[in-house]
């Protein structure tokens, strides 16, 4: 019987050429060597203290928490941490969509901020601190190079998401009950947390990261098991979402998710045409919505509306009617550029996040935002393929994340926390690796893997 050749543990398997000659019959896996490879017993433990403390890091779950400092700086900082390991994973040269991810970062982080320096004044430290929303794109390389190094079994991962992911869910409902109003702050400023609106009232800010890929399990489980314990589950999930998180494009967007998913295939076509039917009409309502018609939303709604078409307006002015600055893009501000968003948007306290599609276009130009969307498609595909091939409701949920941060794009734009969809598309990535260890190269995940057997 033919062994496969022995090869030192660790990590340098994942730099073995495809190419390099074998005994026929023989593979070396990118993820199944040795045994000597793969997390002993007695060193699972440890694997999974590493992957609690950093996955919430990826997953940019502190980025904008600036009331708890100790996170908030070291979540900012985390790109440049673990630049050497994106540098690893970026070496190797079989992570999918490696190409598409350097063409963007090219683009936005060599161009964007030179156009920031030419349109708004911007010195060089300016222009190079309006970059920081992008590097964590560069988690897809950091991340998946992690996990090689640690070498953990997809449920151990599972578990550890899903844990955080039911985490949240508790800690805000304990927060809810037990934290006194005098806690809850007006203004961003002062708390990115616990938040008092005269729209909302009061509301828990939570990084919900983890939470919604939890809720989005839970659908595909009940989708592949159906059970009253999942469908309980959910609704109660739910009712948190509305009664405590109020985000209500998140709420919107999630809810549509776990509908997809916990659909049965047959039905699954008919929910997509009503879904395109009712998208249509509501694309075709809001172009002929009139002015009175938006106060009214606005009223109904709260300030946020009002401020977002405002807001919406002055930067198609300031854009102008120059084509180079459509495909282009201006570039961005710091709150110590020469110019500052009050001066563009009219609003010291909105961003151009806020503008979703329009803020991208304003920033990176049509072509930036071509090239971001080309990521996130292929991040979509990627985890749709890995979902297909191994059918479980955790690969599922992945997927569903992604599709998740595209439906929610309108408001939450793509660039608003990348970190979520980099750690996502790693861990799927290396969830397919791990699961069909006769694909020698991560790049052959995308062309090799077999048709799926089911739909995702």
């Amino acid at each position: 019987m033919t062994t496969s050749p022995p090869h030192p543990a660790g990590y340098r398997i994942f730099f073995r050429s495809p190419r390099e000659a074998r005994p026929a019959g023989t593979h070396t896996p990118i993820l199944r060597g040795n045994a000597a490879d793969l997390p002993t017993r007695e060193h699972a433990g440890v694997v999974a203290l590493i992957l609690l403390a950093v996955l919430p890091f990826f997953g940019q779950s502190f980025h904008y928490m600036h009331q708890w400092p100790a996170p908030y700086f070291l979540s900012k900082a985390w790109p440049l941490l673990t630049l050497p390991l994106a540098i690893g994973g970026l070496a190797s040269k079989r992570l999918p969509a490696t190409g598409i991810m350097l063409v963007m970062f090219a683009y936005t982080v060599g161009l964007t901020p030179m156009l920031s320096m030419i349109h708004f004044g911007n010195g060089l430290d300016d222009a190079l601190a309006t970059t920081v929303k992008v590097l964590p794109f560069s988690y897809y390389f950091s991340l998946s190079f992690i996990l090689l190094l640690l070498r953990p079994s997809p449920a151990a991962i599972a578990r550890c998401m899903l844990g955080f992911g039911a985490a949240t869910f508790v800690i805000m409902l304990l927060v809810w009950v037990l934290a006194p109003s005098e806690w809850y702050m007006p203004l961003e400023e002062q708390s990115k947390f616990l938040m008092y609106e005269i729209e909302r009232g009061y509301r828990i800010y939570m990084p919900m990261f983890f939470g919604m890929l939890f809720l989005f399990y839970l659908a595909r489980r009940f989708a592949d098991r159906p059970g009253w314990i999942s469908a309980v589950l959910i609704g109660v999930l739910f009712v948190l979402l509305v009664t405590i998180y109020k985000q209500r494009m998140a709420i919107l967007s999630g809810f549509v998710i776990v509908v997809w998913g916990a659909l049965p295939q047959r039905l699954r076509r008919v929910a997509l045409s009503l879904g395109l039917l009712a998208t249509a009409i509501a694309f075709l309502a809001l172009v002929q919505t009139l002015e009175p018609l938006l106060g009214r939303a606005g009223e109904s709604l709260g300030g946020s509306l009002s401020t977002r078409v405002r807001s919406f307006e002055s930067a198609i002015n300031y854009i102008g009617d120059s084509a180079t600055n459509w495909l282009f893009g201006l570039g961005a501000v710091t709150r110590l550029s020469r110019v500052t968003l009050e001066d563009i948007l009219g609003s010291a306290n909105f961003y151009l996040a806020d503008l979703g599609w329009l803020g991208i276009v304003f920033e990176y130009g049509l072509v930036g935002a071509l090239l971001i969307s080309a990521v996130y498609g292929m991040a979509f595909l990627i985890t749709y393929r890995t979902a297909s091939a191994t059918g479980t409701p955790f690969a599922k949920a992945l997927n569903d994340y992604i599709l998740f941060m595209i439906l929610a794009s309108p408001i939450y734009p793509l660039v608003f926390v990348p970190g979520e969809m980099a750690t996502v598309l790693a861990v799927s990535v290396y969830i397919a690796a791990y699961a069909q260890p006769e694909i020698r190269t991560f790049s052959g995940i995308a062309r090799r893997m077999d048709a799926p057997s089911g739909s995702a």
